[in-house]
């Protein structure tokens, strides 16, 4: 068993998270750190402003962004010039996502680009889903937003990785998203 230091590479400061957490985070240097690989891995680490303002508590849930290229196909097997796309997937899991939706195909298909604004002192929502097993959600989502078009997607190549943290708001029974007003309930968002 590998214990594993929790203090911040670049300014040997406390990280932030929970317990069973693959991803910690350190507001300071701005940097989240992934022990979910075979050895520790640094990401840029953004905070973003909230589109939509409201009166409840607030905290902040993070969101692997992923910027990635990728040749189109047509049906009519003609190579189309490839596309360039920011994809969004949530570092904590979503239950039972046909019900609930999955928030980071609602941001990619539409094109969500938050403003981004200097760290606040929110409490921080765990981040359980490491980079390596959301890298799996670009392909996934690029081939949703082709099949629209009746085009496919070949060779996803991803160009850069970072983390962005959301504001959400928490009332009673559930979360709110800052950035499109849609609820989760407490149980739906782990």
């Amino acid at each position: 068993m590998k214990l594993l230091s929790l203090k911040c590479p670049r300014c040997r400061g406390d990280l932030e998270g929970e317990n069973n957490n693959r991803v910690f985070f350190c507001r300071n240097c701005r940097v989240g750190i992934d022990f979910s690989h075979s050895r520790e891995k640094e990401f840029p680490l953004d905070f973003a402003a909230p589109a939509i303002n409201r009166p409840e508590s607030s905290r902040y849930f993070a969101f692997w962004l992923f910027q990635a290229a990728y040749p189109i196909h047509s049906e009519a097997q003609k190579k189309i010039p490839g596309r360039t796309v920011h994809f969004w997937v949530p570092a904590f899991f979503i239950k039972n996502t046909s019900y609930f939706g999955d928030i980071g195909w609602y941001y990619t298909n539409r094109g969500i680009t938050p403003r981004m604004e200097n760290c606040r002192k929110l409490k921080l929502f765990p981040a359980d889903r490491g980079e390596k097993h959301a890298a799996i959600y670009p392909e996934i989502y690029a081939t949703r937003l082709e099949a629209e078009a009746s085009q496919a997607v070949a060779e996803i190549r991803i160009l850069s990785t970072r983390l962005v943290w959301i504001p959400f708001y928490e009332n009673k029974r559930e979360f709110i998203d800052s950035i499109l007003g849609w609820s989760y309930p407490f149980g739906a968002l782990i």
